[in-house]
């Protein structure tokens, strides 16, 4: 295993730059962890590389939601299909006919509306250091590499660091680890000193472990403040992580890896 500390230099945003209006997953899934450990290694022709990883695991500092508003049509986010429909909805403007109906139902107004208007993405702001857990061989050598998160706009840098793992049986934990909701037997939320109490919330990840084919699994995330507090369910193990001159860290593992 390999434990890698994220610095953030730009907001994560949960959901990819040319789609507007909706919420994707509120921190980085699984996949998106491992598609950043693929783009250090890509080449041009393979596209659709990612690194063999046995689990990726991301903590997560306290954060804060918002939303951000930017143009809808960029040359760097649409369709080249699209990009042909916007002349032609111009020049049917500049002829006085902004109402005739030019694509999908759509006058050419609405459509120019569409294109060039203010969409709103979701934005996630961490206040700390994030940190990523990953087992695999191919992606432990990458992980140190990682130069982004999500979308290009969640910079970050990372750092390696030594660290020493001591395994903690069926104890109970609270962690800002996201755990798979089968890796834990019981959850619940543990809201920040003032806060109201708040129920472990779930987001469905698509998980590298079940293949890219597989449906999403449930995560257990934990809140902008505070932690969630998980019991190991059969076959797991909780374990506690002491990093290089860092906080410790709690997390739930399979017993195979908290052992080796």
């Amino acid at each position: 295993m390999m434990l890698v500390k994220l610095d953030f230099f730009s907001p994560f945003v949960s959901k990819p730059a040319f789609l507007e209006h909706g919420a994707g997953p509120l921190l980085p899934p699984p996949t998106t962890l491992l598609g950043a450990l693929g783009a250090v290694a890509v080449r041009p022709e393979e596209r659709f590389y990612a690194p063999r990883a046995d689990f990726v695991l991301f903590w997560a500092p306290p954060y804060t939601e918002g939303v951000g508003l930017y143009r809808h049509y960029t040359f760097m986010t649409q369709k080249p299909g699209r990009l042909k429909k916007l002349p032609k909805a111009i020049e049917m403007v500049l002829k006085g006919r902004e109402d005739k109906v030019v694509e999908s139902g759509m006058t050419a107004r609405d459509l120019i509306q569409n294109f060039l208007g203010v969409g709103s993405r979701r934005e996630v702001y961490f206040w700390d250091s994030a940190y990523l857990l990953v087992s695999g061989g191919e992606a432990e050598k990458l992980a140190p590499y990682v130069y982004r998160v999500g979308q290009k706009e969640g910079l970050v840098a990372a750092t390696p660091l030594k660290f020493t793992a001591e395994d903690l049986g069926a104890r109970e934990v609270e962690t800002r680890f996201y755990i798979p909701a089968d890796w834990a037997s019981e959850c619940t939320a543990v809201p920040y000193y003032g806060q109201v109490t708040a129920q472990c919330r779930e987001e469905y990840f698509f998980d590298p472990r079940l293949g890219l084919n597989a449906e999403r699994q449930p995560f257990y995330v934990p809140p902008p403040m505070g932690y969630i507090r998980v019991r190991p369910a059969k076959g797991y193990t909780a374990v506690k992580i002491v990093p290089e001159v860092e906080k410790e860290l709690y997390a739930l593992l399979p017993k195979e890896y908290a052992r080796s």
